[in-house]
Order: C-alpha cells, then sequence, then structure tokens
C-alpha cells in the first residue's frame, strides 16, 4: 500500500510539473506574441510620423519655391518697364501732362471707403475697377502707336506679366482668407472675400493706370 501511494504522490507531482511547465510555456508565447504586436504597431507609427514629416517639408519647398518665382517675376516686371521708360525717353519731344490729366478726369470715381454690404462694397470696387481699365487701356494704345517694334514688344510682355500677377496675388490672398486643408487644397470661403478681391483687382488697375501714364509723360518730355 505505501508503495502504491507512492507512486501515485509522484505521479501527480509529475503532472502538475507538466501543467507548471505547459502554462509557463503558454504565458511565454503570450508574451512573445504581446511583444511582437507591440514592436510592430511601434514601428507602424514611426513610418507614419516619418511620411507626414517627409510631407510637411515637400508642401514647405514648393510653397518657398513658388514665393521665389513669383519674386522673381515681379523684378522682371519691374525691369522691363524700367527699360521701356529709358529707351522711350527721347523718343518724341513734345510735352504732356497725361498723369495729371488722368488725375482730374478720375477724380470723381469713387474708389476707396466702400461701404454696405459686402455684395455692394464688390459692386462699387468692381464699377472703379472698370473706370479705370478704360484709362488704362487708351494710355496703353497711346503707348503702343508710338513706341518702335522692339519698345512695343516689351510693353506687351510686361503687361502679360502684369496680369499674372495679379491672378497670382488674388489665388494667394484668397489662400490666406479661407484657409487650406491637410491637402494644401483651399478650403470654402465665404462671402467676404468678394470685395477684397474685387478691390485688389481695381488697386492694381487703377496703380497699373498711373504707372502707364507716367511712363507716357517721360517719353514727351522736352
Amino acid at each position: 500500500m505505501n508503495g502504491e501511494n507512492k507512486k501515485s504522490k509522484e505521479n501527480r507531482k509529475r503532472e502538475e510539473n507538466k501543467k507548471s511547465i505547459i502554462t509557463s510555456v503558454f504565458a511565454v508565447i503570450i508574451l512573445i506574441g504581446v511583444f511582437l504586436i507591440y514592436s510592430s504597431y511601434s514601428k507602424m507609427l514611426r513610418l507614419q510620423a516619418e511620411l507626414k514629416l517627409q510631407e510637411a517639408k515637400e508642401k514647405i519647398k514648393k510653397i518657398e519655391e513658388n514665393e521665389q518665382k513669383q519674386a522673381e517675376t515681379q523684378q522682371n516686371l519691374q525691369k522691363d518697364v524700367q527699360k521701356v521708360e529709358e529707351t522711350v525717353a527721347n523718343a518724341v519731344t513734345q510735352q504732356t501732362n497725361y498723369e495729371e490729366e488722368l488725375m482730374k478726369r478720375m477724380s470723381s470715381v469713387k474708389d476707396t471707403d466702400f461701404e454696405g454690404s459686402t455684395a455692394e462694397m464688390a459692386e462699387q470696387a468692381e464699377k472703379a475697377r472698370k473706370a479705370w481699365d478704360d484709362e488704362l487701356n487708351k494710355v496703353y494704345k497711346l503707348l503702343m502707336s508710338e513706341l518702335s517694334g522692339e519698345q512695343k514688344a516689351k510693353l506687351q510682355n510686361s503687361e502679360r506679366e502684369w496680369i499674372k500677377n495679379i491672378e497670382k496675388e488674388i489665388e494667394k490672398i484668397l489662400d490666406e482668407e479661407c484657409g487650406l486643408d491637410e491637402k494644401g487644397k483651399r478650403m470654402t470661403c465665404g462671402t467676404v472675400v468678394v470685395p477684397i478681391e474685387a478691390g485688389t483687382r481695381m488697386e492694381r488697375t487703377k496703380e497699373r493706370a498711373i504707372q502707364l501714364a507716367k511712363m507716357y509723360d517721360e517719353i514727351h518730355k522736352k
């Protein structure tokens, strides 16, 4: 009997040892699995963060490149205008006061301090822009009728660049006012940007008309 009890105890002990070993093995397997999952997840998060960082750097680089190109274009435009003014300074000798006459004609046009709703302010700005655009076209045609072939080409090129720069400026203003989403796409704008856009176009048209009027007077100096 004692021998049988002893064997029974040994068998139970062996079974308990097996269970303990199996439990330990399962625990180790589970820990390894958890570690692998955590390691994989951490790696995924790191890769996502690196990707977002790279995208942000690329966006910043593109913005900087666009700003640099715009600045270079503006400088070239100014140089072209200056060259036209310098090369045609002695083209004709008749004295004129075109700029002064222009300002007198436009003195009755309301082109500042717009009032009312956003739609009303935009309408006022557009009305003023059209008036200044008419004057711009008049002096532009006068210059084109008096300049040489090369000088005409330079003036035409500067006019095209001026138009492009207005559109770039408007796009930049709208991006700033409306904001951009994560993909760099402009978000929906409110009506508040309507008078801002109209006012900007009017101001640039006025500036260009006055600039060409001064150029016209310059080439007619005695």
